[in-house]
């Protein structure tokens, strides 16, 4: 497991879109990320991130609607390792597997589980039954055997089930490698119905040019945000911050400043944009000298305001949406930006607290 984990994590890849968030694995003998189709949905481009690169923004390539399979762009400065496909794919039931992606746009997660059955024939495709958890964010994240193989990509799970996940078999990412590989750095679509490759200038108006089923291409599009959101993005980017970069989701954002990172989070039933910039966690020793400098910040800061959680140290601000202006704003969140790439350094200096993947 371990082995798996360590091979895996600079592989692994967590996919963002202003829709929300998903996972995908880089295919190093074809040199792009594999997800879910349903990942990168009506996205002409999609932002990648992974542990120690540079966040980007790429173009999606390919998608297959009916196995719900994507490929999107490597970002030319990453350097990842080799992961390998499962040749002989004789799984059986019973057999140990791990599920990995980020789920809930978290850092990076593998579970564990047996292949509950190795053929569970849904709409037609034969998927990898696992009872190995997977949770939104999972899709398009690798289902890998113990020896390190990618067995199958975990695409959707069966909500009010308990651990019933449904993973898509190498054979069927195989072929699409094969059938893409002609049109290599081309977005291309197969069609769900005749399945023939199609590129977006052979519809015949919006149909397939071969059996006249519909189909659709993503467009890059200006997904600019109205009212209070639009005011948070126009902050950011007066903070000199990529904003398509920044989008994590819908009415979420997520900066770096230095050496820390700080995620925006505006909650359109309470009113409140939050900000948290997670510092560091909680050393062996010198808590209570910790606890007692945290609570005199707080008596300093203004807008600003320390908090723990699960050990974890926070730096928060909480802006009432009724409230926000641009040049207000953009102070609080400045001070936020300043603060939390000073204390995090700080807080490990002075007291010992660890450094680590607090996201």
């Amino acid at each position: 497991m371990q082995d798996i984990i360590r091979r895996f994590r600079f592989a692994v890849v967590q996919i963002s879109t202003p829709e929300g968030n998903g996972t995908g694995f880089y295919l190093s003998s074809h040199d792009l990320i594999v997800t879910n189709e349903h990942v990168v949905r009506g996205q002409a481009e999609v932002r990648v991130d992974l542990k120690d690169q540079s966040p980007s923004l790429v173009p999606v390539l390919f998608l297959d609607p009916k196995h719900d399979l994507a490929f999107v762009e490597k970002p030319e400065s990453w350097d990842l390792p080799i992961i390998e496909l499962l040749e002989n794919e004789q799984l059986k039931q019973g057999d140990k597997i791990v599920a990995l992606g980020h789920p809930y746009g978290m850092e990076f997660i593998a579970s564990q589980g047996i292949i509950s059955k190795a053929k569970s024939i849904e709409n037609g495709v034969a998927y990898i039954q696992t009872d190995a958890p997977i949770h939104p964010g999972n899709s398009g994240g690798p289902l890998v055997t113990t020896d390190g193989y990618v067995a199958g990509v975990n695409t959707f799970v069966v909500r009010g089930a308990a651990n019933l996940g449904f993973a898509l078999p190498v054979h069927y990412l195989k072929l699409a490698l094969e059938e893409y590989a002609p049109f290599r750095g081309q977005l291309m679509q197969s069609c769900s119905v005749c399945a023939n490759m199609v590129e977006e200038g052979q519809l015949k108006g919006v149909y397939c040019p071969e059996c006249g089923s519909k189909m659709s291409f993503p467009k890059v599009v200006d997904r600019s945000p109205e009212g209070t959101a639009l005011v948070v993005e126009q902050i950011i980017a007066d903070l000199g911050k990529d904003i398509q970069l920044a989008r994590r989701g819908p009415d979420c954002w997520e900066i770096d400043q230095g050496s820390a990172m700080i995620r925006l989070k505006y909650s359109r039933p309470s009113g409140f944009i939050v900000g948290d910039a997670h510092l560091c966690s909680l050393p062996k020793k010198n808590i209570a000298e910790l606890y007692e400098f945290l609570l005199k910040e707080n008596g300093k800061l203004p807008h600003l305001f320390f908090s723990i959680h699960d050990e974890k140290i926070i730096l928060s601000v909480l802006i009432k949406d009724s409230f926000l202006h641009k040049e207000t704003g953009f102070e609080i969140l400045q001070q936020l930006l300043k603060q939390a790439d000073y204390y995090d350094n700080f807080l490990v200096d002075k007291f010992g607290a660890k450094m680590g993947d607090l996201l």
